[in-house]
């Protein structure tokens, strides 16, 4: 008789192992990163070159994904394009510690580390550096924020305190949307699409270069259908219409110096009703008509200097003019 030896290699499965454990941080990174290097897939890089990725919102100048001392997840335009999502909230949805929940077709409620609902306060949300936060409660309105999905180069989530580095609101973390440069944007772009309940969405951007100056003009139209009240299958007639127009240049008068003028206007529309019962229904009209009207001015400045270092300025102005159903409110934000 013969007896079969079977004769384990634990430097083989040591391999396996450590193969394995390359393949899942490489997916886990390829779902949460900007890839910093255009030429390469995600499948082709290693994990040096997956830790060598840079944000920017943990210290207010950019890093390496590796060094970056703070719990931060960054959402890039792949992601974006393949979530099929075609609004703000939707997009944040993938993030790990955002709690986003949608009330209505044009109300959310997004934060971080609990304590979700319509006016949640103390969380920080930027666009190219500018805060679009309301002092009325220290939130956001998602419903007429409206950058185009397409220009977004990256959202970079950091979740937990900031205040010390960012300043007031920034309690339960930081929400920091940045766009694409206007020469990354030449060129014709157009989206379209619709459904049942996204009625109709159309997204069109149009990009050019005249010498050193470069810029975009970008506009988009969202239609989403009324909700349902649970139970009865009535129409809450709460239909919602947004509109809005984006434009930006980029100016480089002469190596290391830039000059970013960026503007934009924002108009929703909305409906809701008004649950009356008795004489009083006959009287007073149960449907009101709710939206906003807003638009911003931003300028970024940005001279390089010749040790390395470079200054920044930014300056922005931001109106908005909102009519609720227990408020009207207009403010301006410099």
């Amino acid at each position: 008789w013969k007896r079969k030896f079977t004769h384990k290699c634990p430097h083989r499965e040591d391999q396996v192992v450590i193969m394995r454990f390359r393949l899942a941080l490489l997916l886990a990174l390829g779902q949460c990163s900007e890839l910093t290097f255009a030429g390469n897939e995600l499948a082709g890089m290693d994990l040096e070159q997956l830790m060598d990725m840079n944000v920017t919102t943990v210290s207010k100048r950019e890093q390496s994904f590796s060094s970056a001392a703070a719990a931060i997840y960054t959402i890039n335009q792949d992601d974006i394009r393949r979530s099929a999502a075609t609004n703000l909230p939707e997009i944040l949805q993938q993030a790990p510690g955002v709690e986003v929940a949608r009330i209505n077709p044009s109300m959310w409620a997004v934060t971080a580390r609990g304590f979700n609902s319509q006016f949640a306060n103390k969380l920080l949300v930027l666009i190219d550096g500018r805060s679009i936060y309301t002092p009325l409660f220290s939130g956001v309105y998602w419903d007429d924020q409206m950058p185009l999905l397409d220009d977004i180069q990256r959202i970079e989530i950091i979740r937990g305190p900031g205040a010390s580095l960012w300043g007031s609101n920034a309690v339960n973390g930081v929400i920091n949307i940045i766009t694409y440069d206007s020469e990354q944007t030449t060129g014709s772009h157009v989206v379209a699409g619709g459904g049942n309940e996204e009625r109709g969405f159309v997204r069109a951007r149009q990009g050019f270069r005249q010498g050193n100056l470069t810029g975009r003009v970008s506009a988009q139209q969202r239609r989403v259908d009324e909700g349902i009240y649970a139970g009865s299958n009535e129409a809450a007639n709460d239909d919602y219409v947004a509109s809005a127009v984006d434009t930006r240049l980029d100016w480089r008068p002469s190596t290391g110096e830039k000059l970013t003028p960026n503007t934009g206007m924002t108009e929703t529309d909305k409906h809701t009703d008004i649950a009356l019962r008795g004489d009083i229904a006959d009287i007073i009209s149960q449907r009101e008509d709710l939206g906003a009207r807003g638009s911003y001015l931003l300028i970024n400045c940005l001279h390089e200097l010749n040790d390395g270092d470079a200054l920044f300025l930014q300056a922005y102005a931001d109106y908005d003019h909102r009519y609720d159903s227990l408020e009207s409110s207009e403010r301006l934000t410099s």
